[in-house]
């Protein structure tokens, strides 16, 4: 009897376990962000079952755009130019990234995919976290850092795409609010690195370095610091485009043709757009604006001001600029979900407590549902697929499996054009880069000349 008098003897009591609670809770209100960053990644590892459990072992899902990212990144680590060997309009921190994940990877593109997808996966988890430390930092607000950091989640596209492939959307949102976080906490180096990351991976973040150079300069103190770091990181940044002599191509492709070629929908068609892409998000959203409305008030604007010019900038972004694919809302809905943060922060009583638990309940029905949301729909755990072990001849057809197939074999590009689109199109009957009878796919990438003249005259 007495190994089992032991045995019970060694089992927990009831008030063990309260103490140890307590002590959890504890801890967790010390440190809020820690636990948004281990919730984060039980969502974002549950999600990732749901997606891969059910396919084969040759068996992944469709790229979509994201083939073009990770095609060019294998490419130049495997000695192509990029913006003359292989034309691109985005800049080129995200190609230097993923060449280095290449370079790791060896001679395996699955594992290289892999890598990408532990990327982006890390990134979805690094804005929530990035998020939750913007409300913390300005409001030490334990439930408004958790609704805010998990808000993300309630988007079912921006825990799922990326999964499927690398998008770069994802690193400026960490860099972008990392780079508001730092200068809140008057972090000028670290902040200046982070700026000049955030441009490389999308010119149009821009606003995020503006705002961390207005908090340094409402401060007084840090700006020869913050842009002295911040032109170091860019030359770093762009020192591999320097040594491949493609700047002038990096010009033409990356600044000027955004300039050259702008989209042509119509304001109503995006707005529906973006509504649909929002869909039943759209209440939090409300939730995130009131909140970031708040931020006028007198006493909180001279913190929160940069939020304001943010999520000003970015509306009119996506309104005016650049809104035609899912992910290019991710930005803004994670601003806003810095928003949502803040209007929990400012409750009281019954009233905070039932926001939060709304916000909370939608991102776990969100995630658990995988966008379904109780309605049975649940598309994102049936992505199309792609079978590597498919065979077929290159024919340059533009088509998705064809360019699935160009990714998993490795093979060469057979134009610096392989992946044409209505931006390269575009671009290149503005600027006449195709000569009359020839195919507008074997037009020399990185032309600085006729694409600066074709801006000049559409300006001018």
């Amino acid at each position: 009897m007495a190994p089992e008098t032991d045995r019970l003897a060694a089992l927990p009591t009831r008030e063990t376990v309260t103490d140890r609670c307590r002590e959890a809770r504890a801890f967790f209100h010390r440190h809020p962000l820690v636990l948004v960053a281990l919730v984060a990644l039980l969502l974002e590892t549950y999600v990732a079952y749901r997606v891969y459990a059910p396919l084969g072992p040759n068996e992944w899902p469709v790229l979509k755009d994201s083939v073009i990212f990770e095609y060019i990144g294998w490419h130049v680590a495997h000695g192509t130019e990029l913006y003359t060997g292989i034309w691109e309009v985005k800049p080129p921190l995200a190609f230097e990234l993923l060449a280095v994940l290449a370079a790791l990877a060896g001679d395996s593109v699955a594992t290289y995919h892999t890598l990408a997808l532990l990327v982006s996966g890390g990134a979805v988890v690094g804005s929530s976290v990035v998020v939750a430390a913007v409300v913390h930092e300005l409001t030490e607000d334990t439930l408004g850092t958790l609704a805010g950091g998990l808000t993300v989640f309630a988007l079912p596209m921006f825990y799922w795409r990326a999964l499927v492939g690398f998008k770069s959307k994802y690193a400026v949102v960490v860099l972008g609010l990392l780079v508001l976080w730092l200068a809140l906490r008057d972090r000028p180096l670290l902040a200046g690195v982070t700026a000049a990351a955030c441009i490389g991976f999308w010119q149009l973040s821009v606003v995020f370095p503006l705002v961390g150079l207005g908090l340094f300069v409402q401060r007084g103190a840090g700006v020869r610091r913050y842009l002295a770091a911040g032109t170091v990181a860019g030359l770093v940044v762009l020192l591999p485009v320097v040594w491949w002599g493609s700047f002038p191509a990096m010009l033409a492709e990356a600044v000027l043709t955004p300039l050259l070629v702008t989209e042509s929908h119509s304001l109503q068609s995006r707005i529906q757009f973006i509504l649909r892409v929002l869909g039943i998000t759209i209440p939090v959203v409300l939730v995130g604006v009131v909140g970031l409305a708040g931020s006028f008030d007198h006493d909180r604007i001279s913190r929160e001001w940069p939020l304001l010019v943010t999520l000003a900038y970015l509306t009119f972004v996506m309104l005016f600029v650049d809104f035609d694919t899912v992910p290019d809302v991710f930005v803004w809905f994670a601003v806003v979900a810095v928003g949502v943060g803040l209007a929990v922060s400012r409750g009281t009583g019954d009233a905070k407590r039932t926001l939060t638990a709304a916000v909370l309940g939608l991102v776990l029905l969100s995630t658990v549902t995988m966008g379904g949301f109780g309605t049975g729909n649940t598309q994102l755990t049936n992505p199309a697929t792609y079978d590597t072990t498919t065979e077929m001849e290159v024919q340059f057809l533009h088509n998705t499996t064809e360019r699935q197939h160009l990714f998993w074999t490795a093979a060469e590009p057979p134009t610096c054009r392989v992946f044409v689109g209505q931006t390269q199109y575009q671009a290149i009957k503005a600027a006449n880069l195709s000569p009359e009878g020839e195919r507008y796919w074997e037009a020399e990438c990185g032309q600085f000349g006729p694409i600066w003249e074709a801006v000049v005259e559409k300006y001018s």
